[in-house]
């Protein structure tokens, strides 16, 4: 995806290079667990969070704004928080608000400007822009229904076969809205939750492929018990 995004960038003429960020070595997640002898993450020691997702992201920003202050240029992070995520998610949101303005958030540096396009959306606009929308790079956004029909058990939305109204315009209609259970994907070693019932389902859903990823979770919980610790 990350390809084809790039080339249709520079068909388009846009100046665009796609990364994938990742932790230093010594960050990672098995470095830290095995080598370094860290706890699995857990609801009261969170570390993952910010070894494997804030400080590289940070390390990448912060690249980027010395090569923009160097070409005396501003940059746009682009976020893609939602009120709709929960209530703490949305009194952050508030908080870092410029006014009453909806799209742009305040920014902690004078040459970085900081976009929340889709602040306002629920979770069943998302997955009816999904559904309804083409990747401008070519390709469809049905992996990701695939992937959260797998995670929640159900379809999370359903189109009717289009209807056509006009030559040039076709109405897709919803039948069933998303969001009709809890979904949640993430890190396949993810400790912070009792039970990750959507690998669970997407396994069954898959002739249990991902069977082994579920003994690696049951092991990583019954290693981050008390009773395993070593206190010196």
């Amino acid at each position: 995806t990350l390809t084809r995004m790039t080339a249709w960038a520079h068909r388009i003429g846009m100046s665009v290079q796609a990364n994938v960020i990742q932790p230093l070595v010594t960050d990672r997640f098995w470095v830290k667990v095995i080598g370094d002898g860290y706890t699995p993450p857990n609801r009261l020691a969170r570390w993952c969070t910010r070894s494997l997702k804030i400080e590289p992201n940070t390390r990448y920003v912060e690249t980027l704004r010395h090569q923009y202050r160097q070409h005396e240029r501003r940059g746009v992070l682009f976020l893609g928080v939602r009120d709709d995520e929960s209530p703490a998610r949305a009194a952050a949101n508030a908080r870092r608000a410029q006014g009453t303005d909806q799209f742009w958030a305040d920014s902690t540096t004078t040459d970085w400007d900081v976009a929340t396009p889709i602040r306002t959306w629920t979770t069943e606009a998302v997955f009816e822009a999904l559904a309804g929308w083409t990747a401008p790079w070519g390709g469809d956004y049905q992996d990701v229904l695939r992937l959260y029909r797998h995670a929640t058990g159900e379809c999370p939305i359903a189109l009717a076969s289009p209807t056509p109204v006009d030559r040039q315009q076709m109405e897709l209609t919803l039948v069933q809205q998303c969001g009709t259970q809890p979904g949640r994907t993430g890190c396949y070693t993810c400790t912070v939750v009792a039970r990750d019932t959507s690998l669970e389902r997407i396994s069954a859903e898959r002739d249990h492929q991902y069977a082994g990823h579920l003994r690696v979770q049951a092991i990583l919980r019954a290693v981050g018990q008390p009773q395993w610790g070593l206190r010196m």
